[in-house]
């Protein structure tokens, strides 16, 4: 609580507040929900406010009058806090923006002792503080400040850990330039542990799919009188950083100004000698780590051939994001829209390329409530549901599946058999909707078929007069039995007819899954060389863009790309010319040795240069791992008494990781890991939940889950390692 107490102290400073930016909400007596004219005088003060919400924080302290015990009104402070609490977030404000405290009757406005002074006193007082003020965290890695001669220079070491920094005689500069003259302060922390990553405001969250790893990670500044020195543009500090493990390939640099974080390129273990810049807008996008060299020439061809092949492809960067699943995994896939690939990730899927595109209604269904000739088969189509396949003007099925091809010339009854009044042909179609994207068939018996059907969501079908309305607003899988008519000149042999559909489909399917599989392997084993080897190709124009920006651009240039790849990808008899160009590729590529000569031992401390200050991370980011759970969660404390949630942090000690998670709906972990959580509410309490809580339940996803957790008595980061430690 000291550090909401001083945080509480610097919002009673702060300037911003000599505008008048705050204001107090006001109760009934005995109440703890906002009445609508008080919700209005919300919504006029934070419109009045001269900048968007996002530049602000928000901190609220709650208040009542005299009546009633402590413990009562101390409740009913904190209830009026969650309320004025809830109705900001449904403003759009976000809950790191905000905090709260309790006082119960200890800061009455006025006297308590008429009635319009108890109303005073009923209260909840509202501060705006300018953003950034608040931190993530309760309570904070100690800051190490060391002085030093900027002239002199500095080497010092960090006890905890024996990481060793470096700066040298006129490294620091002022922002105009101009030489350091004097003494400095240096301020250092370094982040190891669980503890230490929850006692940190650094970011730390992903998507639920992803986790935070870290080797370890420091935060490294200078200041002389309070204000920030720099390194030169063409200076280093060296840091020797003790990492936490030696299976870490990537470093990360945490930009204050765009609050995310940001690729400096592979750690050369070899060397143990790794150069960074911090500070130029320009820095090389490829530097992927890559297995040693030993066909450069083969491997630098089918790493062109790779770039090739991509200008052919719809949206190269998906293949960046999800990789390089083969044809069965993109059928069970929700990111996949039968062979193509659809914008965007699995829980943002952008439907609207799916609707828009042509191919997404191949099926026609139709209801007969009498028999009628089906002239194109010259077969008697008898009252039911039936289905059809949609032809394009070459006559083929519009998902232009070459397996589909006999199957899409039939009519097909839909099962079950027999009589179905109208109603119950509609109840028994209401899932059914003709915008599938895939098909998968299997022959079950006699002329029965099963169609296993991947479908784009919603969407408004018709069976004659019968509408029925349907759309989940996700993939299905809907499997349907069928029964395959036949055609008047098929009265024989009708079990031979449905084995050679059924053959040739199986046949047309595996040969159309070999050679995408090929070509996703292909991808897929020369994916980081094509990426390295492509800044050899690169004009300067494209140098300084992010892998995801570039990947973007060689999308909207697919003719330029491929004529840019073709002369080297050895399809041609120009050998000379590519030759001459493997050794800058090679000479530009950081390469990464997968079994370093160096002892594990030594590994460890790995020599950065760096030319600027900042937040680092030796890191990756990692899957949870497939058998993740994604659930919804209240939890309790010690009395079994609700706790209003601010920040989840999950730990998962078997990869030194962390994730975390603000006013969450939903939390994801790994239950088969070592797995902790912090939690922190809105009052800056820090609980600590028993990894028994994990290891006792069977999770199932998107249930809802009561879990105990337990108060840390005085926040700080011995006692939160403790508790970690303890649970």
């Amino acid at each position: 609580m000291k550090q909401l107490t001083h945080l509480l102290l610097m919002a009673l400073l702060c300037p911003v507040l000599s505008f008048g930016q705050q204001t107090s909400v006001y109760f009934e007596s005995a109440a703890d929900k906002i009445t609508l004219n008080e919700e209005g005088n919300i919504e006029k003060f934070i419109k009045k406010l001269p900048r968007d919400l996002k530049y602000f924080d928000f901190i609220l302290t709650g208040h009542t009058d005299n009546v009633g015990n402590e413990e009562y009104n101390k409740q009913l402070s904190r209830n009026r806090c969650r309320s004025v609490k809830d109705f900001l977030l449904n403003q759009g404000i976000r809950s790191n923006q905000l905090f709260y405290k309790a006082e119960s009757f200890e800061s009455p406005a006025v006297s308590n002792e008429t009635y319009e002074g108890k109303a005073k006193n009923r209260r909840v007082e509202l501060k705006v503080l300018p953003a950034g003020s608040l931190s993530d965290a309760t309570v904070q890695v100690p800051i190490e400040k060391i002085c030093f001669n900027a002239e002199e220079g500095l080497e010092w070491s960090y006890d905890r850990s024996g990481t060793k920094i470096t700066i040298s005689s006129g490294v620091l500069v002022y922002s105009d330039g101009s030489a350091v003259e004097g003494e400095v302060e240096l301020n250092y922390r370094e982040f190891r542990d669980a503890a230490d990553f929850v006692s940190t405001d650094i970011p730390m969250m992903y998507n639920h799919d992803h986790q935070f790893e870290s080797a370890g990670m420091f935060e490294i500044n200078a200041y002389q009188g309070g204000n920030r020195v720099f390194v030169r543009k063409d200076k280093n500090i060296e840091v020797e950083f003790m990492m936490t493990s030696d299976e870490v390939e990537d470093v990360g640099f945490y930009e204050y100004r765009n609050n995310k974080w940001k690729a400096l390129g592979a750690l050369d273990r070899e060397s143990q000698n790794n150069t960074f810049e911090v500070n130029n807008d320009c820095r090389d996008v490829y530097n992927y780590p890559m297995p040693e060299l030993t066909d450069t020439l083969t491997q630098f061809t089918d790493a062109m051939k790779v770039g090739y092949f991509l200008s052919g492809e719809s949206n190269i960067a998906e293949f960046y994001k999800i990789g390089f699943l083969n044809s069965e995994q993109r059928f069970a896939d929700k990111r996949y829209e039968g062979n193509r690939i659809i914008a965007g990730d699995e829980k943002n899927i952008d439907w609207n390329v799916i609707l828009q595109n042509p191919l997404v209604a191949p099926i026609k269904f139709s209801y007969n409530k009498t028999f009628v000739k089906h002239k194109k088969n010259e077969v008697v189509i008898k009252r039911g549901l039936w289905m059809e396949f949609i032809k394009n003007n070459e006559n083929r099925n519009l998902l232009n599946s070459p397996e589909l091809i006999e199957i899409s010339d039939r009519v097909w009854k839909i099962m079950p058999n027999g009589k179905c009044t109208a109603e119950e042909y509609k109840k028994m179609t209401a899932r059914i909707d003709g915008k599938f994207i895939d098909i998968r068939v299997s022959y079950l018996r006699g002329n029965e078929f099963q169609f296993i059907m991947k479908k784009a969501p919603g969407g408004d079908i018709n069976f004659g007069d019968i509408s029925v309305v349907s759309g989940t607003g996700k993939v299905v899988f809907d499997t349907i039995n069928a029964q395959m008519v036949f055609r008047k000149d098929e009265k024989m042999n009708h079990a031979s007819i449905c084995k050679k559909i059924i053959d040739d489909y199986n046949v047309a399917l595996t040969n159309r899954n070999l050679a995408l599989n090929t070509k996703m392997l292909f991808y897929k084993n020369n994916w980081k060389a094509f990426l390295s080897f492509s800044k050899a190709l690169m004009p300067a124009e494209e140098t300084c863009m992010d892998i995801l920006n570039w990947l973007s651009y060689f999308n909207n240039r697919k003719a330029t790309m491929a004529e840019r790849y073709y002369p080297f990808t050895g399809l041609e008899n120009n050998q000379i010319d590519f030759i001459r160009l493997i050794p800058k590729a090679v000479a530009g590529t950081r390469i990464y040795l997968e079994n370093p000569p160096l002892p594990p031992s030594r590994r460890m401390a790995q020599g950065l240069n760096l030319n600027g200050f900042g937040t680092f991370n030796c890191d990756a980011i990692r899957r949870i791992g497939q058998n993740y759970k994604t659930i919804a969660a209240n939890f309790v404390d010690e009395n079994k008494n609700p706790l209003d949630i601010k920040i989840i942090n999950v730990i998962d000690e078997s990869i030194n990781g962390i994730v975390r998670f603000y006013n969450p709906e939903f939390i994801s972990f790994n239950p088969d890991n070592k797995t902790k959580m912090m939690i922190i509410d809105f009052e800056g309490n820090t609980y600590v939940m028993d990894s028994a809580e994990v290891t006792s339940k069977k999770f199932i996803n998107n249930k809802m889950y009561t879990l105990n957790v337990s108060k840390v008595a005085i926040n700080n980061v011995g006692n939160v390692r403790n508790a970690i430690a303890a649970n």
